[in-house]
């Protein structure tokens, strides 16, 4: 293909400067419902800059527009063509709605031993009201899925103490030295992932009286992937009520 030849995805030419122009502002609008440029850029893996070009305009080649719609939470035919409601975009104007609150779902207590690592698999909750600005700016949570969970134990300590609550983001995204939500054997714990190497993850507890062991990175994988692993990342921890002075 020449350097002036245009792709053609099911009928739209890259070469109009106004579908580029649409293209781009549909990607900034999904880009803001994820979460925001790095964020997206991040779970993309695409350089910020050059995000940030196809936000202000550049033409988007096929490849990078299917890794950002995938990103984004949007279907890539409407990310390049505008002809349905993005997903991600159309939930996150419901969920926030007319007064601006978002249904979180609340487990009273962690998921019993067996429970599988599908946060959808859980049982024991109610669903709790938050402001969508609070989610968002205190939070720091974009995504609609966002849960609590309430913690027993005190290998977390002083960070999370026993029956704090935590604020869990189960949005898959590269992992990063963070406190996550995690399924080992069946079994629910919250420990703080460390990266020592690129071939193995430390988990460790917060606590100096629990001992912190290695996992290949390999064994590690998002919950829902479909891999084989022997740790499951639920999600990412975000915040934490913590009653009592």
């Amino acid at each position: 293909m020449g350097r002036h030849a245009r792709l053609e995805l099911d009928g739209l030419s890259e070469g109009d400067d106004d579908d580029v122009r649409k293209r781009s502002g549909r990607l900034r609008a999904a880009v803001h419902a994820a979460g925001g440029n790095n964020r997206v850029a991040t779970r993309a893996n695409i350089p910020l800059g050059t995000l940030n070009n196809y936000i202000a305009g550049r033409e988007m080649r096929v490849g990078p527009m299917i890794a950002l719609a995938d990103a984004c939470n949007v279907s890539l035919d409407w990310l390049a063509t505008g002809r349905e409601m993005a997903a991600g975009v159309m939930a996150d104007a419901a969920v926030s709605g007319a007064d601006g609150m978002r249904p979180v779902r609340y487990f009273h207590a962690e998921p019993q031993a067996g429970a599988g690592s599908m946060v959808e698999q859980w049982e024991g909750y109610e669903v709790v009201m938050f402001s969508d600005y609070f989610i968002r700016s205190v939070i720091g949570a974009w995504n609609n899925n966002v849960f609590m969970v309430k913690v027993s134990g005190d290998s977390m300590r002083p960070s999370i103490e026993n029956g704090d609550t935590v604020f869990v983001d189960p949005t898959p995204e590269t992992l990063r030295e963070d406190v996550y939500v995690m399924t080992m054997q069946d079994m629910f714990i919250v420990k703080r992932l460390l990266i020592r190497s690129p071939d193995s993850f430390t988990i460790s507890s917060d606590n100096s009286a629990f001992r912190s062991f290695d996992v290949p990175s390999s064994s590690v994988a998002w919950a829902g992937s479909g891999m084989d692993a022997d740790l499951r990342i639920v999600g990412r921890v975000t915040g934490r009520i913590h009653l009592g002075l």
